[in-house]
C-alpha cells in the first residue's frame, strides 16, 4: 500500500485528500496534516509528500528534507513540476501516477522517452496526417483529433470517443483493434463531426492520455490538432510538443501562427509546458510563398 501525505492547513486540502482516496486506483492511505509542527513530528514515512508551500516554508524555511522526486509543491501559480491549487485535481492525480508507475517497473528511462506531440494548422489542412506520418516511425500512433474527418467508412475517433466516455478498462485493446497500419505507422483518422471531441469531458481526457502514456503500446504518439481540440486546455497539457503549420503567404494564418506561438511559451500563460515550434507549409508541399 502506498502512504501519501496532504499538508495544507485549510478546508481545501480536505478536499484535495477526498478526491485522492476516492481517484488513485491503487491501494493507498492518505495522511492529513493541517499544522506544520504536527507533520514535523510524525516519524512514518511516505511516497509521495504534496505539501502548500506556505506550510513548507513555515516549518523547513522552504527546504523539505525529502527527496525532490516524491514532492509535489501546491502553488499559487502553475509550474513545470508542481500542482497549482487553480488546475483541475486530474493534473495532480495524474503526476501522482507517473511517480508511483517509475520505481515499480525499472523503466521510467523507456516511460519518459515516449512523447505525445500535437500538430496544428490554424486552417483547415487536409494533408496533415501525411505531414505527420513523414516524422513518424515504425510503432508510432497518429491520433485524428482535427475537425473534419476522412470520407472513409471505418472505424475513426468518434468510436474511440464512445469507449472513453464508458472508460472501457481495455481501451488500449480497443485502439489497437481500429487503428490501421501503413508500413509500420499506425493512425486513427478524425471523427466524422468535431461534436465528438466536445462531448468528453476534461476527466474524460485526463483519463485517457493518462492510460495512453502509462500503458506504453505505442512509441510516441502525434495528435492532429484540429480548432476544438487545440482549444482544449486540459488536452494541451499532456503534449510533449505542439507544431504549428504556418504559412508565408497567408498572412491570417502566419499572424495567428506567430500570437499562438508567444502564448504557449509563456510558461504562466498555459497548462502546456512543452516545446512550441513552427513549420513553414511551403517548404512541406515545396511551394512557393509568391
Amino acid at each position: 500500500m502506498y502512504r501519501i501525505v496532504v499538508g495544507e492547513p485549510g478546508e481545501y486540502g480536505n478536499r484535495l485528500a477526498g478526491y485522492l482516496e476516492t481517484h488513485i486506483r491503487e491501494p493507498v492511505r492518505i495522511l492529513r496534516f493541517t499544522q506544520p509542527e504536527v507533520f514535523a513530528q510524525c516519524e512514518e514515512s511516505a511516497d509521495i509528500y504534496i505539501l502548500d508551500e506556505m506550510f513548507a516554508g513555515a516549518l523547513f524555511g522552504g527546504e523539505v528534507p525529502v527527496d525532490r522526486e516524491k514532492l509535489i509543491y501546491i502553488t499559487e501559480k502553475e509550474s513545470g513540476e508542481d500542482y497549482c491549487r487553480y488546475q483541475l485535481p486530474g493534473r495532480l492525480l495524474e503526476m501522482i501516477e507517473e511517480r508511483l508507475a517509475a520505481p515499480e517497473t525499472g523503466k521510467s528511462a523507456s516511460k519518459a522517452a515516449q512523447k505525445v506531440c500535437g500538430l496544428f494548422s490554424p486552417v483547415f489542412e487536409p494533408a496533415l496526417r501525411e505531414i505527420a506520418m513523414t516524422c513518424m516511425e515504425p510503432g508510432d500512433l497518429y491520433l485524428g483529433m482535427e475537425d473534419i474527418g476522412s470520407a472513409e467508412k471505418s472505424s475513426n475517433m468518434s468510436d474511440l470517443c464512445y469507449y472513453i466516455r464508458l472508460r472501457e478498462e481495455r481501451i488500449m485493446q480497443r485502439l489497437k483493434e481500429m487503428a490501421r497500419q501503413e508500413q509500420g505507422l499506425f493512425y486513427v483518422e478524425s471523427p466524422d463531426f468535431y461534436l465528438d471531441l466536445l462531448e468528453l469531458t476534461p476527466e474524460d481526457y485526463r483519463w485517457f492520455f493518462s492510460k495512453l502514456k502509462k500503458e506504453s503500446v505505442f512509441s510516441h504518439v502525434y495528435v492532429g490538432l484540429g480548432c476544438v481540440a487545440a482549444g482544449n486546455r486540459e488536452l494541451r497539457s499532456f503534449l510533449n510538443r505542439i507544431i504549428l503549420l504556418d504559412s508565408r503567404g497567408n498572412g491570417r494564418q502566419h499572424s495567428f501562427c506567430e500570437r499562438m506561438e508567444r502564448f504557449l511559451s509563456n510558461a504562466g500563460n498555459d497548462s502546456f509546458k512543452g516545446e512550441c515550434s513552427r513549420i513553414w507549409r511551403e517548404d512541406v508541399f515545396h511551394e512557393s510563398s509568391g
